[in-house]
């Protein structure tokens, strides 16, 4: 397998981070977690920045609540400043690893999917 170098600072860079925030938010504008990060937007990005960069970021804990959207569940959610450092991972990663799943992998890689999956199965069960 080829090995990559520099990965985490490409995370860790400004732009990069900055990018993930563009992508965390996409859909999620008027929530509470959004808005009170997009109010010291520059200063959030840069402590994300230093905290990576130092090797000091901590996961923060996750929030729980429960839904009853059509049964109960439990949910766990993580802050929005570490959907950001997710989606910063993410942004980087995601070229690397995707190629190397086996072509039968669909859920959460673009361009595959369910309808992927369902054309594929279609197709292994008429041979």
């Amino acid at each position: 397998m080829k090995r990559f170098g520099n990965l985490y600072y490409r995370i860790c860079d400004i732009d990069n981070l900055y990018l993930a925030y563009t992508k965390a938010r996409k859909g999620k504008g008027n929530t509470y977690g959004v808005i009170q990060f997009e109010k010291e937007l520059d200063d959030n990005i840069n402590t994300l920045h230093k905290e990576l960069s130092e090797g000091k970021y901590v996961t923060s804990e996750y929030q729980t609540f429960i839904i009853h959207d059509p049964k109960e569940r439990e949910i766990y959610r993580l802050p929005f400043r570490d959907r950001v450092v997710h989606h910063a991972i993410m942004n980087i990663l995601e070229d690397i690893w995707t190629p190397i799943f086996i072509s039968h992998t669909y859920s959460c890689i673009k361009g595959r999917g369910i309808h992927g999956v369902m054309k594929h199965l279609k197709k292994d069960l008429k041979d």
